[in-house]
């Protein structure tokens, strides 16, 4: 009888130290306080015109009640996302912006470190919103205007839902800013041009504006430039006629020539018959 009792005894002492060690030391199999966070990040979290890198990353939190620790989550696969190697995070491209926020639910597939606890009854909820890709262009509408002087006045209307209203184009003049994602720049051209201006806003998108600008003359201009040219060239047959008065031509030397040929013979003539005239009477 007494054996008995004092095994019983023995027992009972077993029992209250196995719970005293396991209340102290924590070595009951049971869930806890232990949580799967999720964290979500963009790549490029600023405003671009490429393609948006979306990445939900798991963290443990808290602590699980047994004798070996967690030491991380494995997630559960998603349509759409790709799973990295260690598992611990998803990622997905997006090309275009989320219209709205998308509530992804990542789902625990395993704990690592630990074959007991249940992980799959841990699942959260990943908010994903994408909202800084920009791939569209700026809008430019060019209107011209001609001044009484004859030179044209250019103006610029860049619209874009993000418009770069820092930028500063070369040579032009920044008129206006509106309140609806419109910016004016301006620019006078004096002389005919082709000319070529490159618009960027704030994701980087482009628009090459071709300006093409013919100045026509005045008129008063064109007809004084016509009289000048008349003058010019009065005078110059003016000089032409000087010079052919002062530098006989060939065939007037020639008739000069004969003339005085003629005359001399004449003469020769004339005295030859004298002189057998006063021969003869003598």
């Amino acid at each position: 009888m007494k054996k008995n009792l004092l095994m019983l005894g023995v027992c009972l002492m077993f029992v209250s130290l196995f719970t005293i060690v396991t209340n102290v030391y924590g070595i009951q199999i049971e869930e806890s306080t232990a949580e799967l966070k999720l964290t979500v990040t963009k790549s490029p979290e600023t405003l671009t015109n490429k393609d948006v890198t979306v990445t939900i990353s798991s963290t443990f939190s808290g602590d699980i009640n047994i004798s070996t620790p967690v030491s991380s989550y494995e997630l559960a696969e998603i349509d759409g996302w790709t799973l990295s190697e260690d598992k611990h995070s998803l990622t997905k491209v997006f090309k275009s912006n989320t219209d709205v926020d998308e509530n992804v639910k990542v789902t625990v597939a395993k704990a690592n470190g630990n074959t007991y606890f249940d992980a799959k009854k841990k699942e959260d909820t990943a908010i994903v919103s994408v909202t800084n890709i920009d791939k569209v262009v700026p809008v430019v509408k060019q209107d011209k205007k001609e001044n009484e002087d004859g030179s044209v006045d250019v103006f610029l209307t860049v619209e874009d839902e993000h418009i770069n209203e820092a930028l500063e184009l070369e040579g032009w003049t920044k008129e206006e800013e509106t309140e609806d994602n419109k910016v004016v720049y301006k620019k006078t051209y004096t002389e005919s041009t082709n000319d070529e201006v490159i618009v960027t806003d704030l994701a980087d998108n482009s628009t090459t504006v071709e300006i093409a600008i013919d100045i026509k003359k005045d008129n008063n201009e064109s007809n004084s430039n016509v009289q000048d040219e008349t003058n010019n060239n009065v005078v110059n047959n003016t000089t032409n006629t000087v010079d052919n008065s002062g530098n006989p031509e060939t065939s007037d030397i020639v008739v000069y020539f004969v003339v005085a040929l003629v005359l001399a013979t004449v003469v020769l003539i004339i005295a030859k018959r004298h002189y057998n005239s006063k021969i003869n009477n003598n």
